[in-house]
């Protein structure tokens, strides 16, 4: 064990054995804690990091067969009339058109075949003309809740008559979805998930945890290239969110702490990051 961490051994013992995931990446997590400067900032790295919701392959497909049970049962409608929905608007690839492959695919599985699949926001009215007029909004993550319901009142636009519609995510903040559905937006998400600092701590410990997490920030790169940390501070909206999946299943939210995936530090040298995170522009 390296000298700079020969004091953290048994934090990391435990932490490995709660998070099997970052054993796979230890240099990154070495990487991390080399970055804290005091005892104080490596302790809410380790805390957050045993809190975190990360997706392996077996407990995404359990995710998603939740997701399939909801449709084919909870929500009520019909096979032949149901219409499952990226939230995807740009002609970038993304995360939702990834986990709307799999969900269709799960479904076709389970005997549901005859519904339509959209990959786009956009192309739901021509559907919709065709008589698939009950529609589930899909997405992998709820993060702050301001997408969904701008979807949704795009959507209800470009229809321009009455349908019946769900939301589905297959992770989200619960404090997001509260909101969505004060919308009055119905919302299926099998994974709620508690802010990472401000729903955990209270008192001296959460100003000490909060102080900790913005220091660590200022030594990230303040901008790449078009984009500006502040607007990232403690994840997109102050989400806060301790969330991702594994691998090329998904891409690391960017309402995740941006400490987890930033790319560049204060003085513009590539970070090993702990997650992975494609995001336009940089």
């Amino acid at each position: 064990m390296r000298e700079y961490l020969r004091n953290d051994y048994n934090n990391l013992v435990s932490l490995y054995s709660k998070q099997d995931w970052l054993k796979k990446r230890k240099t990154e997590l070495e990487e991390l804690l080399k970055f804290c400067d005091s005892e104080s900032q490596k302790k809410i790295i380790i805390s957050l990091l045993e809190e975190f919701s990360f997706l392996n392959q077996d407990l995404y497909q359990k995710k998603l067969n939740k997701i399939c049970d909801f449709i084919m049962i909870g929500s009520g409608f019909n096979e032949e009339t149901t219409q499952i929905v990226a939230l995807t608007k740009t002609e970038s690839a993304d995360s939702g058109q990834v986990v709307l492959y799999h969900l269709r695919n799960s479904l076709h599985g389970l005997g549901w075949r005859n519904f339509k699949d959209v990959n786009k926001l956009g192309s739901a009215k021509k559907i919709y003309n065709q008589g698939f007029n009950q529609i589930i909004l899909f997405d992998e993550f709820i993060g702050s809740g301001q997408t969904i319901i701008s979807r949704v009142n795009e959507l209800k636009g470009l229809i321009g008559e009455e349908f019946y519609f769900r939301c589905c995510f297959i992770a989200g903040m619960e404090y997001a979805i509260n909101k969505v559905q004060e919308q009055g937006i119905d919302v299926y998400c099998p994974l709620k998930l508690k802010k990472g600092i401000s729903e955990r701590y209270s008192g001296i410990d959460l100003r000490q945890a909060e102080d900790d997490m913005l220091n660590l920030e200022l030594k990230l790169a303040p901008w790449i290239n078009t984009k500006e940390l502040y607007k990232y501070s403690f994840g997109w909206k102050g989400s806060e969110a301790l969330y991702s999946l594994e691998g090329c299943m998904g891409n690391t939210p960017n309402n995740v702490f941006p400490i987890f995936w930033w790319l560049k530090d204060i003085n513009e040298r590539n970070r090993k990051h702990l997650l992975k995170r494609v995001e336009s522009g940089f």
